[in-house]
């Protein structure tokens, strides 16, 4: 087998382990909302080991910026091969204050791409999550203000 098609068996492996954990992150998530109505912005780091979750618990943006580089460093303490990060965004229209709520997982992934997915929910009038859409991935699950943490993978690889 050669070098290059040893590579690409990795890559594609990777992949296709980051859409699996993606795929069981995201009913946990859901739950989550489900049951606290909210969802505090965690990190979920991808090892060979398995999944280490990390709970964020920043107050302003200094303590994100801290906690962000904290995972960052874990990551590559852990050699891990990706990092998800589990947030809610919020998408007002300033013009009509519509807004539309989504769920987020957002992945970086040592060597690719980024692999996003979205899922938006809906609240009743007592502000409880009674509904969400279809899960959307890829390039289409771009959201504005979603959090990826990109680690120092390649100074330290």
């Amino acid at each position: 087998m050669s070098c290059h098609t040893l590579l690409k068996t990795c890559i594609v492996a990777v992949d296709e382990a980051v859409k699996k954990a993606v795929s069981v992150i995201l009913p946990i998530a859901r739950d989550t909302l489900i049951r606290d109505g909210s969802h505090s912005p965690t990190a979920v780091l991808h090892t060979m080991n398995g999944a280490i979750p990390v709970l964020m618990t920043f107050q302003d943006t200094t303590q994100r910026r801290d906690q962000v580089e904290q995972v960052k460093t874990m990551a590559v303490e852990e050699n891990a091969y990706a990092v998800s990060a589990i947030t809610c965004a919020k998408v007002v229209d300033y013009r009509s204050n519509e807004f539309e709520e989504t769920l987020v997982i957002a992945t970086t992934v040592r060597g690719l791409s980024p692999y996003i997915v979205t899922q938006n929910f809906f609240r009743d009038s007592l502000g409880e999550i009674k509904h969400f859409s279809d899960p959307v991935e890829g390039e289409d699950a771009w959201v504005l203000g979603q959090m990826l943490i990109f680690p120092d993978w390649d100074m330290n690889s």
